[in-house]
């Protein structure tokens, strides 16, 4: 069921801090089963849902599904530059989605990866924001939710690191019908999305929307 980076330089994390509002720090877990269905038991467990685990260890994150046994390499643990962070994540069945984020010299990019844990297949894999992106941007994948059939949703913000025009919120969605943009704007609550069977949920300031995941 459905359940951040370090940078090369103080300017972008400022940028980053002020721009989002939102602390840095690690993925986030989904859940911590007792029982480890696959991979390495000395393994720090990310998200684990009996069918299969995301975990980390040695600075990298891998997932598995219990019925294979097969380990693949989703992104690392920690942030620097040209390094794949993972995170946020979340894990339905064997499909895994989460975050993958690329620090560069003056950019930090970001990417939605919904990955079948069974064979490795990448079943979804598209930039985080919707749009043209501002000068010397910073995109930021904050949550990520994912049906079993590894339709995914997910919000996203962007900014400029060198100015304070083109900041922008978005939800996102993609499943049988397509990619579809939800709803962007300044006063999306982020950390909001919530996937409730096909039903997702959000805020946008001090409104409840919604939209179902196909």
């Amino acid at each position: 069921m459905p359940t951040r980076l370090a940078t090369p330089g103080g300017l972008i994390g400022l940028a980053l801090g002020a721009g989002l509002g939102l602390a840095l720090a690690g993925p986030v877990s989904a859940s911590s089963a007792p029982n480890i269905p696959c991979g390495p038991a000395s393994a720090h467990t990310l998200a684990s849902d009996g069918a299969a685990r995301v975990y980390s260890q040695h600075g990298r994150v891998f997932g598995c599904a219990a019925a294979d046994q097969k380990s693949f390499r989703l992104g690392a643990a920690g942030g620097s530059v040209d390094q794949k962070r993972v995170g946020p994540l979340a894990l339905a069945g064997v499909d895994a989605a989460y975050g993958l984020t690329t620090s560069g010299v003056d950019t930090i990019s970001a990417e939605v990866v919904v990955r079948r844990l069974t064979d490795g297949q990448v079943l979804h894999r598209h930039n985080a924001i919707t749009g043209q992106l501002p000068a010397e941007f910073y995109e930021k994948v904050v949550r990520v939710v994912v049906k079993r059939d590894g339709s995914v949703a997910w919000t996203a913000a962007v900014g400029s690191i060198i100015s304070h025009t083109g900041r922008q919120r978005q939800v996102e969605k993609i499943d049988q019908t397509g990619r579809r943009l939800l709803d962007h704007g300044p006063s999306i609550r982020l950390s909001s999305l919530a996937l409730s069977g096909s039903t997702l949920t959000w805020r946008d300031g001090g409104t409840s929307r919604s939209a179902t995941l196909r």
